[in-house]
């Protein structure tokens, strides 16, 4: 009986945490959004539906999906603490040639590009992309897969790039606009039907804002009713660095620029000695891209990736990226 009440105590007590973490996201967009800009953890989501399914069908080749059907394309930008993350989901759904949706949408991550400050005070930023290549290493079919790269730059170099700037804007500049947003916000909004919607703009267009599920969603819908834009605002999204991108960088660490000392011909294959910060390795056909060393001479410069063996004991060429 005691062992009972204390598991009905553990449940109750579980259970209460569960009810104020809930209570503590507010359900008036305008305090949603206050606490929002104020968070260190947190993302918006635009999605765009439209109608019709484009396909690409090999590399640069696009086709229309004969059906029809929808397509709708989410961007997500994310911080998380110092860390930014900007990435891009593809949703499709196909309609059969009698007209019907498919029972399930088809889900494809095609971009995202993370940015992290490590302890040195330089930025790490990985990239997530599309890229057609080989199904495998004994198959010719030319497949598309998902592919991490990633490099290391410093905080001012990275800082004052495009592409970062673009993602932090997203959060920096946006500031001015979700404070006018909350002062204005009664005067701008009525309550309606468990929604809070904005007068029309000039176009006849009206923002839809609801709370749910921890989630603010925005609604912009045209004068026909029409949803034309969607945003979500989430308070609790943290970023992960996935071991693909983790391996990306590691790559991008130990990748070095040796010098081709010595070729020999030994039975069936060529040997190239290359020397990397004065150390000399044997490279041979076990190499992965050792056939791009094929019309090489002495004194090329190549890009190879130095990995160091199991438990950091010596060093070894794993790979062979370009000539130079």
């Amino acid at each position: 009986m005691k062992k009972l009440k204390l598991i009905l105590a553990v449940a109750f007590v579980v259970i209460l945490c569960c009810a104020l973490l809930i209570g503590c996201t507010p359900s008036k967009p305008s305090d949603y959004m206050k606490k929002w800009s104020d968070s260190e953890h947190k993302s918006v989501t635009s999605a765009v539906t439209t109608d019709g399914v484009k396909e690409e069908v090999s590399e640069g080749k696009y086709e229309d999906w004969q059906y029809g059907g929808r397509t709708t394309i989410e961007t997500t930008f994310i911080k998380s603490g110092d860390m930014l993350m900007q990435k891009t989901i593809v949703i499709t759904n196909k309609k059969d040639k009698n007209g019907k949706d498919a029972k399930t949408d088809d889900i494809k991550p095609t971009f995202a590009r993370i940015y992290q400050i490590n302890k040195e005070g330089k930025y790490n930023v990985y990239t997530y992309s599309l890229v057609w290549e080989k199904e495998s290493a004994t198959s010719e079919e030319i497949v598309q897969k998902g592919q991490w790269t990633a490099y290391q730059d410093t905080k001012e170099n990275v800082e004052n790039s495009i592409e970062y700037k673009f993602v932090n804007a997203v959060f920096e500049e946006g500031k001015e606009d979700i404070e006018k947003f909350i002062t204005t916000f009664d005067e701008t909004y009525t309550k309606e039907k468990g929604a809070y919607v904005s007068q029309a703009d000039k176009d006849g267009h009206k923002i839809y804002l609801k709370t749910k599920s921890g989630e603010l969603i925005s609604e912009e819908k045209d004068s026909e009713g029409k949803v034309v834009l969607t945003k979500r605002y989430d308070l609790n999204e943290k970023i992960t660095i996935s071991s693909g991108a983790n391996e990306a960088l590691n790559k991008f660490l130990q990748t070095k620029d040796g010098k081709i000392t010595k070729i020999e011909d030994k039975k069936d294959e060529k040997i190239y000695y290359i020397t990397v910060e004065d150390k000399e390795y044997k490279v041979n056909s076990k190499v992965t891209g050792y056939e791009k060393l094929a019309d090489s001479k002495v004194d090329d410069i190549v890009s190879v990736r130095v990995k160091p063996g199991f438990l950091g004991m010596g060093t070894s060429i794993s790979d062979i990226f370009e000539l130079k």
